[in-house]
């Protein structure tokens, strides 16, 4: 049998006392409810229910709150004013936790936003959740305890968080059976069903809510791998899925590129090596044709480290300021990560090529952090430290800004050939997959920094990933 236990708090009101209500394993309860005008008037109070009183109100002064209107109607807030909060729970091998978190302010949302750490819950030795804001995008992390091993992290990534608003999270895991997933608002933090392999953890008894700007509400806590429909039953219809787009629970509205294609610039069949004549691999990349197209896979695929081993194709030609390109991309591999690097230029203005931009070898951080600047995408997503990742993620470099996200390109597992069409029309940014729009954002220049233009357009492979591409057209934007 599992333990559940739900934590709610209730305002003190100046006529009476808090009501605390504890549920514990095996039904066992306790429940203190006194009023004040009962203790005054009567006079048959008993010495020890005095110092029952005084022991609950000194256990009450000792963790201050503010109380804040709830995400619903009969739910009470509050903020830890002072100093955290120590619960009493059992955290096992399985387990489920659940509870509403409000912030104070919209986090994220440009390149000026103050990077910030803030941590919401910890369990010591087994993990940590925080939300954390860098490079102007908002992350919401579950990190594990260096003591836990075999199995990585959970973390979320979108452009902003607005505020102040509730939110709902909620985890349920299951280390025997290698199952680990999360909740925004109901939304899932990684793709329905993903299997991880199993992993070993420990047992702790007690559970830390952190002291933070954030306000909390009915922090809920199960020793069971709970269903996903019992883990979010009572959340109310106005919360569920009010995320989805930006977590890559639902398509965006469908932006008909077709219909911008204007005149072709560039086209290459990819079904012979004259067909890409001139192109440029960086990182230790071979390419092979025939008549399905052209099969990409890095030759350092086995290597362990994190930053070896990946692959950019670059087509030799600068793009026009505004246009469209497409191609069609077929997954042979199941893991792996596609990125499209476009309007990649020297952050000098000069061509990526050029003797004074750094020499680059496929390490992501020559891409994101360095002397380029260039938008890119990602449309399959499905690394070994990743699996089941639910958004594709549109950023903006140098500096590695998450400027958009929506939802996957592609699903991992498949094996059929796909269509990528992405428009760029000065700052408006659309990508569509088998005519479905995964993202659509409008950089205003502002945020974070001038909108890019022209440069080169690259295939970016992960070092798993193994992928067929043909018939990649560039056209002008009409």
């Amino acid at each position: 049998m599992g333990s559940h236990h739900r934590c709610v708090d209730l305002p003190f009101d100046g006529n009476r006392l808090n009501t605390l209500h504890w549920s514990f394993p095996y039904s066992q309860t306790f429940a203190l409810q006194a009023s004040w005008r009962i203790i005054m008037r009567s006079m048959s109070l008993t010495l020890t229910l005095c110092l029952i009183l005084l022991t609950t109100l000194n256990q009450r002064a000792f963790t201050k709150t503010a109380f804040v209107d709830g995400p619903m109607q009969d739910m009470q807030g509050y903020i830890l004013t002072e100093q955290d909060k120590e619960i009493k729970v059992e955290t096992r091998p399985t387990g489920s936790i659940a509870f509403w978190i409000k912030t104070d302010k919209t986090y994220g949302g440009s390149a000026d936003f103050p990077n910030v750490r803030i941590p919401i819950i910890t369990v010591e030795g087994l993990y940590e959740i925080r939300m954390q804001a860098a490079n102007g995008r908002v992350m919401l992390i579950w990190q594990w305890d260096k003591k836990v091993r075999g199995v990585d992290n959970l973390n979320i990534q979108i452009p902003s968080l607005p505020g102040p608003a509730w939110y709902h999270v909620a985890y349920r895991w299951d280390a025997a059976n290698g199952v680990f997933t999360g909740y925004l608002n109901g939304t899932p933090l990684r793709l329905e069903g993903t299997k991880l392999d199993p992993w070993r953890m420990g047992y702790a008894k007690q559970l830390t809510l952190h002291q933070s700007p954030l306000a909390y509400a009915d922090t809920y806590n199960s020793t069971q791998c709970e269903s996903t429909e019992e883990l979010l039953k009572n959340l109310p219809e106005k919360y569920r899925d009010s995320l989805a787009e930006n977590l890559g629970g639902k398509f965006k509205p469908t932006v008909d590129i077709a219909s911008r294609k204007g005149h072709e610039l560039y086209s290459f069949a990819m079904t012979k090596p004259a067909d890409t004549k001139g192109w440029i691999m960086e990182g230790p990349g071979k390419v092979s044709y025939d008549e399905n197209g052209m099969t990409m896979v890095s030759t350092a695929a086995n290597d362990n480290t994190e930053i070896n081993g990946h692959i950019v194709y670059w087509m030799p030609h600068d793009l026009p300021e505004n246009f469209v390109a497409q191609w069609t991309m077929q997954p042979i591999s199941e893991a792996g990560l596609c990125i499209t690097f476009f309007a990649a230029k020297g952050v000098n203005g000069k061509d990526i090529f050029d003797p004074s931009i750094k020499k680059r070898d496929g390490a992501f951080k020559q891409y994101i952090n360095s002397d380029i600047n260039c938008y890119h995408f990602s449309y399959y997503a499905n690394t070994p430290f990743n699996p089941g990742r639910i958004t594709t993620n549109l950023r903006k470099n140098s500096g590695f800004y998450l400027v958009s996200n929506g939802a996957p390109g592609i699903t991992p597992g498949s094996t059929d050939p796909h269509q990528i069409m992405m428009m760029k029309d000065g700052g408006h940014i659309v990508v569509n997959v088998d005519g479905k729009t995964i993202l659509d954002f409008t950089d205003d220049g502002k945020a974070y920094g001038p909108i890019h233009a022209g440069g080169k357009i690259g295939l970016r492979q992960m070092r798993w990933m193994k992928a067929c591409y043909r018939d990649l057209k560039v056209y002008q934007l009409k």
